[in-house]
């Protein structure tokens, strides 16, 4: 895997831990050039949950942003935790533990939030009213939900982009949906 911007573009690190499916570096390209005009990454608060590499977490580090990863697996997680050392990514935390017990327990709100869950994880359409009723993002702030293209979500996003198979939803908070 591989850093595309920010301080450590170019910066290689293992992913040896992770099964999954990690997001595509077109993919990444596009995700970081529709925010960069969007957001300062600069002392953005960021919270990555299913966060598997590390590779959004990581450019978004890159960029100067502080991130919580959170990701279940702990092989992946011991993986993050060593690459995010290597790189001395000093504003990254790695959290070993599942995203519902994460976001339950959380007391502090983010900038932006990136999920990236397995595509046939059952709650991956409830991830919107989750994060809602956790209070876990800013007002303004913004959630980013990578799934597959025939995954429904339970809230209509405020916009979605198509890379292959892959979908970025994106939810302004508080959930417009919501407020109705």
């Amino acid at each position: 895997m591989r850093i595309i911007g920010g301080e450590r573009a170019g910066r290689s690190f293992d992913s040896r831990g992770f099964t999954g499916r990690p997001t595509t570096n077109m993919a990444k390209q596009a995700l970081f050039n529709i925010l960069a005009n969007r957001c300062r990454f600069e002392d953005l608060r960021v919270l990555d949950l299913f966060a598997g590499t590390g590779a959004i977490g990581f450019e978004f580090l890159s960029r100067g942003s502080s991130v919580v990863l959170v990701e279940s697996n702990r092989k992946a997680a011991l993986e993050l935790a060593r690459n995010a050392r290597e790189m001395e990514f000093s504003r990254a935390e790695v959290r070993t533990q599942r995203v519902e017990a994460f976001i339950a327990k959380a007391t502090s709100a983010f900038d932006l939030i990136f999920a990236d869950p397995p595509y046939d994880l059952p709650l991956l359409r409830e991830i919107p009213l989750m994060v809602a009723n956790a209070n876990l993002l800013e007002a303004g702030g913004l959630l980013i939900v990578e799934h597959r293209q025939r995954s429904a979500m339970a809230v209509p996003p405020d916009e979605e982009r198509q890379y292959g198979d892959s979908v970025f939803s994106f939810y302004t908070f508080p959930l417009r949906s919501l407020s109705k």
